[in-house]
């Protein structure tokens, strides 16, 4: 791995499978392309700092104009941001470029999502020779919320958002705290987690690297 000063400008496009990030990174050593899942979170722009390069490699697809596209990329192990700039008009992306999740969903098409394990019954207790079995008593059942109705829409949300970051980021999203996410969970996840944060008055402080609360 090395580490070196540079800028890495980051660009937002739309694609099949939803808006996508890339990044460029220019250095004193050269210019290479960065497609690390780490910049799903980011927004639009160029940020300076020092990165840590752990691998650098020639890396080709196919654009949607149908040429065949080689270029170097940089795997970054991580970076200390110290500015940032807005993007301007000429930070255009031609739309060739291609989406990172299409190349990793071709080199490892199953899902990654873990599937559900089916709930195990409890264990049922022999009856005791000479026990006399009672039938329990019935307990009153809690009222239902109604299909549709807010509460039900609230409790369905909150169930899909704990699903979603997990119980640890989900009890931080309830304080209303700041946070970072994992970024090395599916890429098609962290692209959700960052469309629900922003629906959730959260915003990505470049920076810092993290999530934080607008209000």
């Amino acid at each position: 791995m090395i580490q070196i000063p540079g800028k890495l400008t980051i660009k937002r496009i739309p694609g099949r499978n939803g808006e996508f990030a890339v990044g460029t990174l220019v250095t004193d050593i050269g210019k290479f392309s960065v497609k690390d899942a780490v910049l799903e979170q980011y927004p639009a722009g160029t940020v300076s700092g020092v990165f840590t390069i752990r691998q650098l490699g020639l890396s080709s697809y196919t654009a949607s104009n149908g040429y065949q596209v080689t270029e170097i990329r940089a795997h970054l192990a991580g970076f200390v941001l110290d500015s940032l700039e807005s993007p301007t008009v000429d930070d255009a992306v031609p739309p060739m470029e291609s989406d990172p999740l299409d190349e990793e969903q071709s080199v490892n098409p199953t899902s990654s999502v873990p599937p559900v394990a089916p709930r195990r019954a409890a264990p049922v207790k022999p009856k005791q020779p000479g026990s006399v079995m009672t039938a329990p008593l019935p307990q009153p059942e809690p009222e239902p919320a109604l299909p549709g109705s807010p509460d039900q829409q609230a409790d369905d949300m909150a169930a899909q958002d704990r699903a979603l970051f997990g119980d640890d980021l989900f009890d931080l999203i309830l304080a209303r705290q700041s946070f970072k996410l994992d970024t090395t969970v599916d890429r098609a996840i962290l692209r959700q987690q960052k469309v629900r944060l922003d629906a959730l008055a959260y915003r990505f402080v470049m920076l810092k690297q993290c999530w934080e609360p607008v209000d």
